[in-house]
Parts: structure tokens; sequence; C-alpha cells
């Protein structure tokens, strides 16, 4: 007998089906198929594909019947022993027949589906490798539509939006209704930053802090660290909000600097352009 699944799942769907090896494999992704199962990003085709096809293989694998021969013969043990006992007829073995063919059966069939969840997981980490493509092609767009957004709210309602929820407690609704989604595109941008600065920390030597990952000016910017920046490296002291999503993009969306979303070689081509190139024989992280 041949079962088909041809249910198609929702992107929530397929992530929440994914074993947690898979969906915590690097730091980053678990973030990203968070982000894509909330419909706040796409993935390349490919990367979809090979999603839909690990979740339809952990459903199969979840629905699988598991027969027990040891305990059918166990029961047929009993059954004779029965009717031995009371001198009836001994039964038919042809169940216990039934149930070790079906047993061997569902082992065929769970092996050839194992076998097909790792060609999908492969299929995946494939589709992945290349976190730059993913940067360029699915988060950068999506971070400037973010931003655009939250600067429009800043524009059309002030500072107001990005600061604590207090001071929006008697104003009009649609304040209250700005400041609730610029804290959501906060929040929004957080996680993806993150995401970015994971899928793109493989391919950048030069700049090993994320000094550009997010602004493209150069660091020794009073507006950005100013005094508290050494020769190529930062101090403890920022000049920004911390530990507040919303008051961070709020002082950065009004900072007059340029915002971007850079792949890992595109970091490190700016870094070389403020810094020049680094020493021979020293590693860029001593610089």
């Amino acid at each position: 007998m041949t079962t088909t699944t041809t249910t198609t799942m929702t992107p929530a769907e397929m992530v929440a089906l994914l074993p947690a090896r898979i969906a915590t494999k690097w730091r980053g992704r678990q973030p990203l198929l968070e982000a894509y199962a909330r419909g706040t990003i796409t993935l390349p085709g490919a990367v979809e594909a090979a999603l839909a096809a690990i979740a339809r293989g952990e459903r199969t694998r979840r629905d699988l019947v598991e027969a027990d021969p040891g305990a059918a013969r166990n029961a047929y043990s009993e059954q004779v022993l029965i009717a031995l006992r009371s001198g009836a007829g001994v039964p038919d073995a042809a169940v216990v027949e039934d149930v070790e063919r079906t047993a061997r059966l569902h082992e065929i069939r769970r092996v050839a589906v194992d076998a097909a969840r790792q060609v999908f997981a492969d299929a995946l980490e494939s589709a992945l490798a290349d976190g730059d493509k993913l940067v360029a092609g699915n988060l950068r767009p999506v971070l400037a539509e973010m931003h655009a957004e939250a600067s429009e709210l800043l524009g059309k309602h002030g500072p107001i939006v990005a600061g604590p929820a207090d001071a929006v407690v008697s104003k009009p609704a649609a304040v209250g209704q700005a400041w609730s989604r610029f804290g959501t595109l906060a929040s929004e941008i957080q996680g993806l930053r993150g995401v970015q600065a994971a899928l793109t920390e493989t391919t950048c030597g030069n700049d090993s802090e994320n000094h550009f990952g997010v602004i493209r000016e150069d660091p020794r910017d009073n507006r950005i660290w100013g005094a508290s920046f050494g020769l190529r490296h930062r101090t403890k002291d920022r000049p920004w909000p911390t530990g507040d999503a919303r008051a961070y993009q709020g002082w950065l969306l009004t900072s007059g600097l340029e915002v971007w979303a850079p792949t890992g070689p595109e970091r490190d081509a700016r870094w070389r352009e403020v810094f020049g190139e680094p020493r021979r024989g020293q590693p860029t992280d001593q610089y």
C-alpha cells in the first residue's frame, strides 16, 4: 500500500516539524527560520523545497505504526497454553506470521523514510550554505522596508514612538498604534540583524568586530564612537541606547548615518576602505 502526502503546509507548519538538530545547526539559523515562519521574510525556492520535504518526512515518520512481533509471540504462547490446558484446539499461528511480516515491512519503510530525511537535510544544508546570498536576496530588502516604515513613523509622530510606554498613555489612539508598530519593527529588525551577522561572519575576515555590519560610516565618526574608539578597536562606551531595541532604532534612524545590510565581502571591502590593508603577517583581530 502506498501512502502519499500532498497537503500543502504553511511555513509555520514546516518549521514546527523540523527536528531541533536541524533547526539549531548554526547560530542564527533558528531566528532565520522563525522569521520565515512568521512571514517576515521569504527564503529561496531551494530552501523552501528542502524544508517542505523534511517536514513531510517528519510527518510520515511520526505516522508510522510499529508492530511488535515479540508481543505477538508471547500472546500466542499464552493462547496455546490455555488451549492445551482446557483441551481445546491449538490456535492457528498465522496471526503471528502476519504481525512479523508487518513488522518487517514497517522496518523497511522506516529505514527508507529515514534515509530520505537525511537526503533532504543535506539538501537544506546546501541550500543554506551561501549566507551572503541570503543576506543580499532575502534579508536586505526586508530590512530596507522595515527601516523605511520605521522612519516614516518617526517622521509622522516624532521621537515619542521610540520612547517609553508611559509617554503615549494620554495620547490619541493613532499615536499608541504607531508606538506599538514601531516596537514590533524594532524587535524584528534586531532579530534579523542577528541573523545577518551570523550569515556573514564566516565570509568576512577583516571586519571581525562587525564595525560595518549596520552602519557604513567610519566608526571613528563622533556620532558612532568618537573618542571611545581606539586605533581600530571600540571600547565599552556607547553613544546609543543599549538593551532597548526600540530606543536604539530611534537613535539609529535619526543619527544621520547611512544604514545598510552588507554581505561579508561588502563588510570587508568597507573595512579596507576605511582602515587600509592589514599589515602582512598580522592577524586582523590585532588591529
